[in-house]
């Protein structure tokens, strides 16, 4: 992510968390809310700086360059490690182009609750939090612990018995290719 900003319409009084993401090869405007979201292609460079009005105008007729997301799973990416992140949304995107990536535990938790994902995909061995307490932290929270986790990990006899229990599978780093990952997100989200 490389912006964010959150808004209220001032006529409905729903709000929206907006996102200026890097796809890579482009850059795309997001307007989440916890149903849906909004991609805008087309957007002013100062977007973070123009009036709520204004924003809402440009989500309501972005110009044809709206693409509504498609109404499939939503699967969060939580590992520090960019290339991790990277070959996991490529596993995935088959499945869905409703991905979101985090390179940090604690983003993770906070982008969770944003987005109530499907799916969560979290590294154990994370810098900030370990995996045991990003678990943790995930299914104490009401709103969240109805989101299966796969946790992926480079020793699976390292992770804490509790998160074991709490986790719906375990896959290991070594064992990440694209069948094995499809065939346990598929048995995950059913």
């Amino acid at each position: 992510m490389i912006a964010q900003r959150r808004i209220t319409d001032p006529e409905t009084h729903k709000s929206w968390s907006i996102e200026e993401r890097d796809l890579g090869d482009s850059r795309a405007l997001f307007f989440i809310d916890d149903m849906c979201f909004v991609r805008i292609k087309q957007y002013p460079a100062n977007w973070i700086d123009l009036p709520v009005d204004r924003l809402m105008r440009l989500r309501a007729n972005p110009n044809g360059a709206a693409e509504p997301a498609k109404k499939q799973r939503r699967v969060l990416i939580v590992d520090v490690d960019a290339a991790a992140r990277n070959a996991a949304r490529q596993t995935l995107q088959p499945l869905t182009d409703d991905i979101f990536e985090a390179e940090s535990a604690a983003t993770g938790v906070d982008m969770a609750r944003l987005l109530k994902p499907d799916l969560i995909l979290l590294d154990y061995a994370m810098p900030d939090l370990s995996g045991a307490e990003t678990v943790r932290l995930l299914k104490s929270d009401p709103a969240l612990r109805h989101i299966p986790i796969l946790l992926y990990t480079a020793a699976a006899e390292n992770v804490d018995q509790e998160a074991k229990a709490k986790v719906e599978a375990i896959l290991e780093k070594h064992e990440f290719n694209r069948d094995r990952a499809m065939e346990l997100v598929l048995d995950v989200l059913g």
